[in-house]
């Protein structure tokens, strides 16, 4: 089995994809878990894929595919997201890696994940897939939160919870120095590498749900109804926030830059803003009469865009202000 990395248990303390993703890298190159969040910041509507239906959450994309490259770039260890919810597209890639003695990073929600402390409920989770029992139909996993322990998958729910999946692989690259100002800057470009702006994203995203909103038959939009989808997604954006934050204690503690540190405290801010759009959906599921919760869904989103874009802002201005590479 491969090594538990600890991390440290703090605010914006990391979890089950986190700690999985450190896990892995760890038992690869030597390298420092802080950095791993530094690609996790960003936000993205894009078309549906084939089976997912007609939920707008569906389309929303928390993470970049490359939001760990800061690993491959720094220790040359290449995290590869998936991006795909259906099990038949999943699993000839997933047993090969297995074949290959290589583990792979799934998502199951909690509600098919046998072992969760929270199975009544419908939680993004992350878990490792170690191998894959032929015999019994079931993947021996490893989950590395809160501990490490090893439990069992049979394939009927991982089918039925599945969803995005990453895989790991080494490459040539040595270790190189981390460089601040590099990580930063990166992430700030990402937030509009397709194009577009993150922040102007998440401002169609709020019109399109108030569109949705205005117009579902009694005022109540059909993922109300099924808010996997949603919370799902806001719960990944909430990680993302939090994982950048951490990445910039650390970098704001290593370079000496304490500018950094008052930032990292709005990511997490961020982070719980996101969590609020979430509670509003499932109040609104409770109580159907009072539609106060949920029209305020959109208007928060529009808060967070505003939000995040000032944020965005301060990181321009300090990298502006220091114009030597540290």
């Amino acid at each position: 089995m491969l090594p538990l990395v600890h991390v440290d248990k703090n605010e914006t303390s990391p979890d089950c994809l986190y700690s999985s993703i450190a896990t892995v890298a760890n038992s690869m190159r030597p390298i420092n878990n802080k950095i791993i969040g530094a690609g996790a910041w960003w936000f993205n509507i894009q078309n549906l894929m084939p089976g997912q239906g007609d939920v707008i959450w569906n389309r929303i994309y928390a993470f970049r595919y490359d939001a760990w490259k800061c690993l491959e770039t720094f220790y040359g260890v290449k995290v590869i997201w998936h991006n795909t919810s259906k099990a038949e597209e999943m699993l000839p890639n997933l047993l090969s890696e297995l074949d290959s003695g290589r583990p792979v990073l799934i998502y199951i929600n909690s509600h098919y994940c046998p072992w969760h402390p929270r199975q009544e409920e419908y939680n993004a989770h992350f878990c490792l897939v170690l191998d894959y029992d032929k015999e019994n139909e079931e993947f021996i996993c490893m989950d590395v939160n809160p501990e490490r322990y090893q439990v069992t998958l049979p394939m009927e729910l991982f089918e039925k919870g599945c969803g995005p999946y990453l895989t790991f692989a080494e490459s040539d690259r040595s270790c190189i120095e981390v460089n601040w100002k590099e990580v930063v800057s990166s992430a700030v470009e990402n937030l509009s590498a397709e194009g577009i702006s993150a922040f102007d994203s998440m401002r169609d995203l709020a019109y399109e749900v108030k569109k949705e909103i205005k117009e579902a038959e009694d005022g109540v939009p059909v993922w109300i109804e099924d808010p996997v989808s949603l919370i799902s997604k806001t719960g990944l954006l909430e990680k993302g926030r939090n994982y950048f934050a951490q990445t910039l204690d650390y970098l704001a503690e290593e370079f000496q830059v304490e500018e950094l540190k008052e930032i990292s405290k709005k990511f997490v801010e961020g982070a719980q803003q996101w969590k609020v759009v979430s509670f509003l959906a499932m109040k609104s599921r409770m109580m159907r009469t009072d539609k106060t919760a949920l029209e305020r869904i959109p208007d928060k989103i529009l808060e967070i865009a505003d939000f995040e874009e000032k944020v965005a802002q301060e990181l321009v201005e300090l990298l502006q202000k220091n114009t030597t590479l540290r």
